[in-house]
């Protein structure tokens, strides 16, 4: 079955990822990341550098634009 998994990374300190979030990574084939331009870059090499850290096997990230708003 497919689904979308949501998944919060806390406060943004990689060392304060629940298990409960690890788990939930670790059942994920493709990760979707957005990108909001080079003022949250930073954001973007955060969510990189989790799924290096703790998803385990192999995974393809998708990179897309935000789309601009009012």
């Amino acid at each position: 079955m497919r689904g979308i998994k949501v998944i919060g990374i806390g406060a943004g300190d990689p060392a304060q990822v629940t298990m409960q979030a690890v788990d939930a990574l670790n059942q994920v084939d493709v990760f979707f990341m957005l990108d909001k331009g080079e003022v949250k870059q930073e954001l973007i090499d955060l969510r990189a550098g989790i799924l290096s850290r703790y998803v385990r096997g192999t995974y393809r990230v998708l990179h897309g634009r935000d789309p601009e708003r009012d």
